[in-house]
């Protein structure tokens, strides 16, 4: 995991501010999904890396998709835009998408290359990892909004200059004009991270994909880019998607969480329930090995082994051979996604909190 660690003043999600952020974002303007995925699947060469996905994403909300490198959670972002690989691949490389992402009542992986064109950038936009890769050296930051704007329509030169203007100003970049004509190495880590953040907003998006936006950031700046992306959110009403390993930014950014391992998505809820009654033994472990400011210094807990690769042959529960509460027959089945509460969905023939009343694994010790 990164140094640059977001620490949670726990119990930050019941503090004043998220209290209110987690009503308003429970009112009736926030019940109409605008993305809905049913099933998501992406592979490569035969290669599952993400499996049976389902989560959906409200007007106004957002949903955090937590995890340790290797879960798949960065696959699962490219894989809503189409954008795994490069060139998609040809033959037995080729990457392929099943299920459904519905975003706005249409099928995008039904979708042509063109009419993702129109779709990627105006109405869902993303941030990378790096701000140096997402940028080109040898172009001035102006000219690289004006790119992303200029793919969605004819401008004019004097409009064109407005809303390159007005989406540094939106990402709070002081002095904007003087701007303009810097070239990205000119510029701070953070200050170009703001950059990336303008041309995602330039054209207006619905739905933002940031992921892992604060990883290249010192912990200062960290705090101040995740105030800028909810500033912009309630500004423009953005839904976002945020890929991240911290549950610090979980926590300060998010109405509801999936947590993501061995490329599937093993619980989710909304924030609170996360945070209070973790029902899978990999959420549970991944809130203890955070820093906490209010308790006397620890050793940080950690998970023993590593995460399961694509190419690894698993018949049970993929992170049996880490769960320190895993039984044998786990090793046996893989369990499905089961509703544990309203809202509340979790991987987990054991959960750490409540029990399904129909177990197929409890009592006689065998997989069917």
């Amino acid at each position: 995991m990164s140094n640059n660690v977001v620490t949670d003043k726990s119990p930050s999600v019941s503090s004043d501010h998220n209290a209110d952020r987690l009503a308003v974002a429970s009112n009736s303007q926030r019940e109409k999904s605008l993305l809905q995925v049913k099933g998501l699947s992406t592979s490569v060469g035969g290669l599952t890396l993400i499996d049976d996905i389902d989560f959906s994403v409200s007007l106004n909300q957002t949903v955090g998709v937590v995890g340790e490198s290797g879960s798949g959670k960065s696959t699962l972002g490219l894989s809503l835009l189409q954008l795994v690989g490069t060139g998609r691949g040809q033959g037995d490389n080729k990457v392929r998408y099943q299920g459904e992402v519905m975003f706005d009542g249409q099928d995008l992986l039904k979708m042509t290359d063109k009419e993702l064109r129109q779709i990627r950038g105006r109405d869902i936009s993303m941030i990378l990892q790096d701000p140096m890769t997402s940028l080109d050296p040898v172009f001035s930051i102006g000219s690289q909004i004006e790119e992303a704007i200029q793919c969605h329509g004819q401008v004019s030169s004097s409009e064109l200059r407005e809303r390159v203007l007005s989406a540094l100003t939106k990402v709070k970049i002081t002095e904007p004009e003087s701007r303009i004509s810097a070239f990205p190495h000119q510029l701070s880590g953070g200050m170009r991270q703001r950059v990336v953040g303008a041309i995602a907003v330039s054209c207006a998006p619905r739905l933002l994909i940031a992921d892992e936006p604060t990883t290249s950031l010192d912990a200062t700046i960290q705090m101040q880019f995740l105030q800028l992306l909810q500033d912009i959110q309630s500004e423009m009403g953005l839904s976002i998607v945020i890929v991240t390993h911290d549950f610090g930014v979980v926590a300060k950014m998010c109405h509801r969480v999936c947590v993501m391992y061995g490329g599937h998505i093993v619980e989710s809820a909304d924030v609170q329930t996360i945070f209070k009654n973790p029902a899978h033994p990999y959420t549970k472990a991944l809130i203890e090995s955070r820093p906490k400011l209010h308790e006397k210094p620890r050793r940080l807990a950690s998970i023993a082994g590593a995460p399961p690769k694509p190419t690894d042959n698993i018949q049970g529960c993929k992170f049996a051979a880490r769960c320190p509460q895993a039984k044998p027959e786990c090793t046996q089945q893989r369990p499905p996604a089961m509703d544990l509460a309203e809202g509340h969905q979790v991987r987990c023939w054991y959960p750490l909190s409540g029990e399904f009343p129909e177990n197929p694994l409890k009592g006689d010790g065998n997989a069917n």
